[in-house]
């Protein structure tokens, strides 16, 4: 049986035959005599055929499901028209998929070019990714900050002289802080002025 759903076209009928007919696809599919086995299933066994055509627009995909045939100009068309082919065993494995070329127009790349060239353009998009990059920077540019701060952790550690409580402080704020931004957000405490309702 042939179904349409969501633009895509289901061929699950065993030798079932996909042809080109100008801008439409004629799909015939064969009706067997019932309590037909489904292993002797053949073109040559069917009582009788259904036939139906598609107009190539209104196709996204195409799912071939066993032992059905497209035609080389279906195929051409498919290809021209940006339709995907899809061969799947009859228990549904995937086997081949066939797609056309994407779509390389040269005003696409024009207007791509000319954008590359107006600063106003390039701002916009500038500003756009750094909006989108600047809630995972956070943690990066913490660690950054406090790379001093470890550098005099390790200085203190290994030379035990006497320090200053100004520099003592530091240290220990940004070792506190270090811990806090990890890359995670850590649960904030439940206030202790918050009834719980």
């Amino acid at each position: 049986m042939d179904k349409i759903a969501q633009n895509t076209l289901y061929l699950t009928t065993p030798a079932s035959y996909v042809a080109r007919d100008h801008l439409t696809l004629r799909v015939e599919v064969p009706v067997y005599p019932a309590g037909l086995p489904p292993e002797e299933r053949t073109r040559d066994k069917a009582a009788d055929w259904r036939r139906l055509s598609i107009p190539i627009h209104h196709l996204e995909s195409i799912c071939v499901f066993g032992a059905s045939t497209l035609s080389p100009p279906a195929l051409d068309l498919c290809w021209a028209h940006g339709v995907a082919v899809n061969y799947l065993s009859e228990s549904g494995y995937l086997q081949a998929r066939l797609t056309g070329v994407a779509d390389t127009s040269v005003v696409l790349r024009r207007t791509q070019f000319r954008a590359a060239d107006d600063p106003g353009k390039c701002a916009a998009l500038a500003r756009q990714i750094i909006a989108t990059m600047a809630p995972d920077l956070g943690p990066i540019m913490f660690r950054q900050m406090c790379r001093p701060c470890a550098a005099d952790h390790r200085r203190q550690t290994s030379e035990q002289p006497q320090q200053s409580p100004a520099r003592r402080e530091r240290i220990g704020k940004c070792r506190s802080q270090s811990t806090n931004h990890r890359g995670h957000r850590r649960a904030r405490a439940p206030d202790s002025s918050a009834r719980a309702i």
